[in-house]
């Protein structure tokens, strides 16, 4: 059955049951037991809430700044078309083929071309560094720290040496690599369908260029620096913090009191699991830490885990620009597999991604 019917990797069969695992899990977190309904009405109070703003106009107790004066249905119609086509993207219903043989074959020749093409990448890769300053000043982060832990893992990982991975890995930071096949491909393109040898192809091509293992490094090295930056602050007080950190904070939803609290988790060492480094003080502000603590409600500790978690992996996708859930839906609404428009909107998306994301 399994032979027939699933996958004979039996890593991208875990992979593959852990993502739809945690997509159910959100979902109903997010909105309870019947995500449907729930909805369907939070789309009926946006309207009734947007009929009343729009009252409230006329009559003059309420304003609004925007560019254009448009009517405050047509504002929310357009937030909730983007909200339904967000949650196509996430139910998976936008990359559902309408023809599936068309649909693979035009993926697979996708995967060919992005092989012949892409092979000369990673020579690319250098701005990532101007990237990632800019993304550590925004927020208020030592500017050339995270620089140099990227090109410190960029280093072992030529030699062979997994010191830095198996770090990245305790401070509970994604390894991307093993999620499946072609997932560094998602940095300039959308996922795929095509055929296993194709998609093979076009992983075995970015991974030979270096291309997968630059870019997990560079967003290793941000995320490391991050959470270790955030231990060499828990001393200061909110509003000690530098002035971009605090604005981070907030557009996380990361209040004062929630840093009085995330500060008095207890740091990770690195040097318990590498005893090279024991004793030189490497500590990180591990978002795991915070989740695990038993002095505050679970769900209060995992609420803020998730914030601070969510703050570090939003901001590595700005530093290192990769394939986000935004972009990847904006074209796939327009771009149905295995339908004559959407093939050729797919095609001539198909190295977007990367702007996509910068813009």
């Amino acid at each position: 059955y399994a032979e027939e019917f699933g996958n004979t990797n039996a890593l991208t069969t875990v992979m593959d049951h852990v993502h739809s695992m945690a997509t159910d899990i959100a979902m109903f977190d997010r909105f309870g037991p019947n995500p449907e309904n729930m909805f369907e009405y939070l789309k009926q109070i946006i309207m009734k809430q947007a009929q009343l703003d729009q009252s409230n106009k006329i009559n003059g107790t309420f304003t609004r700044k925007q560019r254009f004066n448009f009517l405050e249905q047509e504002r929310a119609t357009r937030l909730i078309d983007r909200a339904e086509n967000m949650m196509s993207y996430y139910s998976g219903e936008l990359n559902k083929p309408a023809n599936v043989l068309a649909a693979r074959t035009m993926a697979s020749i996708r995967n060919l071309l992005q092989s012949a093409q892409l092979g000369a990448a990673s020579l690319l890769t250098p701005g990532d560094f101007n990237t990632q300053r800019i993304t550590n000043a925004f927020n208020g982060l030592p500017v050339t720290k995270s620089l140099i832990t990227s090109l410190d893992l960029i280093q072992q990982g030529i030699r062979g040496d997994e010191t830095g991975a198996r770090r990245a890995i305790r401070l509970g930071l994604l390894a991307e690599g093993l999620i499946g096949l072609n997932h560094k491909q998602t940095r300039f393109m959308l996922e795929v369908q095509g055929l296993e040898a194709t998609k093979r192809i076009a992983d075995g091509v970015l991974r030979i260029t270096g291309l997968s293992h630059i870019t997990q490094s560079g967003q290793w090295g941000f995320s490391m620096e991050f959470m270790g930056h955030l231990a060499d602050v828990v001393k200061k007080d909110f509003s000690k913090l530098h002035p971009k950190l605090q604005e981070a904070f907030n557009r996380y939803g990361i209040s004062k009191s929630d840093w009085d609290v995330i500060r008095n988790t207890k740091l990770y060492d690195a040097g318990i699991d590498d005893p090279k480094v024991a004793g030189q003080g490497i500590t990180f502000l591990r978002p795991d830490d915070i989740r695990l603590r038993t002095d505050i409600q679970s769900a209060y500790a995992e609420t803020l885990a998730y914030k601070v978690l969510n703050m570090i992996n939003t901001e590595a996708i700005s530093a290192v620009p990769t394939q986000t859930a935004t972009g990847t839906a904006l074209i796939q609404r327009y771009g149905k597999p295995g339908t004559f428009v959407g093939e050729l909107v797919l095609s001539g998306a198909m190295y977007k991604q990367f702007p996509l994301t910068i813009f």
